[in-house]
């Protein structure tokens, strides 16, 4: 279980440690919705455990993993990092001991088979949580998707993919008070 500790209300400390891995971008929240208007924030877990959210007002900044053509589901390394830098406000941090273990848990999530997507909303957008591993033969980031929720729902049926899923989930009640606190 994650203890939660709200950004407003704790002044966050900076991990000056060798991160658990050179990979920088590990997992990824993102909520995007085109109904009403252009609508995609979210944040992302880099290799110190530093939770950076971002919003993304202009929908030619952003690279989406799912709409990359003939490698749709992978990401080249220039592109996730030109999404990653679009994350300016440090919203939470973790330990690189938690860190260390969720990060060996993405080889098993990534093997899961995703479900059939069900129709479960209209115009509610898409809500995603995922994962990053590098994939020596296309040189790319393989996008792991863990849950998608929204207008349709599909999960990773992998039971790692449900436990990196529920961790990531223990991030919404900081991730929406920082949103409170957001000031453009």
């Amino acid at each position: 279980m994650l203890t939660i500790v709200s950004c407003s209300s704790a002044k966050l400390q900076i991990s000056e440690k060798k991160p658990p891995t050179t990979q920088i971008v590990l997992f990824h929240f993102s909520y995007f919705n085109a109904a009403w208007g252009y609508q995609n924030r979210g944040w992302f877990v880099n290799n110190h455990g530093l939770v950076k959210a971002y919003r993304v007002t202009d929908m030619n900044l952003w690279h989406d993993p799912a709409q990359s053509g003939p490698d749709s589901g992978y990401i080249s390394e220039k592109d996730l990092l030109a999404d990653y830098k679009l994350a300016d406000k440090v919203v939470f941090e973790f330990s690189h001991f938690i860190l260390s273990k969720r990060i060996k848990q993405i080889g098993d999530a990534a093997k899961g088979e995703l479900s059939t997507p069900t129709r479960t909303a209209y115009d509610a957008g898409r809500r995603k949580y995922s994962a990053y591993y590098f994939d020596q033969n296309k040189r790319m980031y393989k996008e792991v998707v863990l849950s998608i929720s929204g207008d349709l729902s599909q999960t990773n049926l992998s039971s790692t993919a449900d436990t990196l899923n529920g961790w990531l989930g223990d991030l919404d009640p900081i991730y929406e008070d920082s949103l409170r606190a957001w000031t453009p």
